[in-house]
């Protein structure tokens, strides 16, 4: 029988992580206004000194707001309308790590090493489920910025929030053991990955480390660049050579 080929090419591999790094690069290429800017909006009086939690990020901060009065003392404090754009923008960064997650995933299935089709697909359905958590609490957080305060609302971003790490804390988890199994390129996004999963589950079991995420969202921010940058430069390393047999059996 002939070889089986890879679901995932090494040529589409790269062709996938070279279309991930231009929107990343679109993403953050600085932008001239097309107008002249409108008037800044009169900032609101500041309801507190610091941000509730320990943050020192209004948009983390929100995330874990606990009551009204904390939404309240975050956008005090948060530059006018810099979350409502925080948020806009969080849609291509959905899109980003739920695109990269998933194409790990799908090699991880492909890769035959052993439990890989489990593995590999539930790290696709954890990826899934952590961008779908997001979108809901981006959608939460657009109606506290609206006005609602009421507690159902702040418990609702909360909850989708808690979510999305934990999902992504055990695709991250997955994505490693996989790239732990593929040789030393692999493991620099993999010791990332490591670094992220570590600062999401310490953030999210031990309080006093939630203030930490914003150093553990710079480790997940390099495991996915280093990601891609491994799908352009060696995609081999990624996947497996053509097997003999239906799905290499």
């Amino acid at each position: 029988m002939a070889p089986t080929r890879p679901w995932i090419s090494p040529l589409a591999l790269r062709i996938f992580g070279l279309l991930c790094l231009a929107v990343a690069v679109w993403m953050y290429m600085p932008r001239k206004p097309s107008a002249a800017p409108a008037p800044a909006p009169e900032p609101p009086a500041r309801l507190c000194a610091v941000y509730p939690g320990g943050f020192v990020d209004a948009t983390l901060a929100i995330e874990f707001a606990r009551t009204p009065a904390d939404v309240d003392c975050i956008v005090s404090l948060a530059r006018p309308g810099s979350i409502a754009r925080g948020l806009r923008w969080d849609r291509f960064v959905i899109a980003l790590y739920w695109s990269i997650l998933t194409c790990l995933g799908l090699l991880f299935r492909q890769s035959g090493l052993p439990g890989s089709p489990g593995l590999g697909l539930a790290a696709v359905v954890c990826a899934a489920g952590g961008a779908v958590a997001d979108m809901m609490e981006n959608r939460g957080i657009a109606v506290l910025l609206a006005g609602t305060r009421d507690q159902e609302a702040v418990d609702a971003v909360r909850a989708a929030c808690y979510w999305k790490w934990w999902l992504l804390a055990i695709a991250f988890a997955l994505v490693l053991v996989f790239l732990s199994r593929r040789g030393r390129w692999a493991w620099i996004p993999g010791l990332f990955f490591l670094l992220a999963t570590a600062g999401l589950v310490l953030s999210l079991l031990l309080p006093g480390w939630l203030p930490h995420l914003q150093e553990t969202l710079t480790a997940m921010s390099l495991a996915l660049l280093t990601s891609v940058l491994l799908f352009i430069l060696h995609p081999r390393s990624l996947v497996p050579p053509p097997q003999d047999g239906l799905f290499g059996i």
